[in-house]
């Protein structure tokens, strides 16, 4: 199965002032750095770029969304899942709950509290 996540722009309410927050921005860096002194092994570097390289792809095409196979979504679920945050904001935490909670393809989307769930498009 697959997943798909949103690749919108949104705007922090940084204490410096607005910034812009894009998602696949994001989670590119997510991807691509680790924290000072941790390193990757060339496993965890090849997992990666696997699930850099859609990302990157639908950027670059100006799509709203981009495509990940379960384990491109699981390798950025669990970078994402260690990441550490400088301030908070509820973009940041619409963005993570977006990727935690992605729905296979196929199956229906999470709903808010008091709504039915939606069902979701089958690719």
């Amino acid at each position: 199965m697959a997943r798909t996540l949103a690749l919108k722009t949104a705007t922090l309410d940084h204490p410096m002032g607005p910034q812009e927050f894009a998602y696949g921005k994001t989670m590119l860096d997510i991807l691509r750095f680790e924290p000072s002194g941790q390193g990757m092994t060339l496993e965890e570097m090849g997992q990666r770029l696997d699930a850099v390289a859609p990302i990157k792809s639908a950027i670059e095409a100006g799509s709203a969304e981009v495509t990940l196979t379960d384990g491109q979504w699981q390798t950025l679920r669990d970078k994402l899942t260690s990441y550490r945050w400088t301030f908070a904001d509820s973009v940041i935490a619409e963005f993570g709950a977006m990727i935690q909670l992605a729905p296979e393809i196929g199956t229906e989307m999470p709903a808010p509290a008091g709504e039915a769930a939606r069902p979701r498009r089958v690719s």
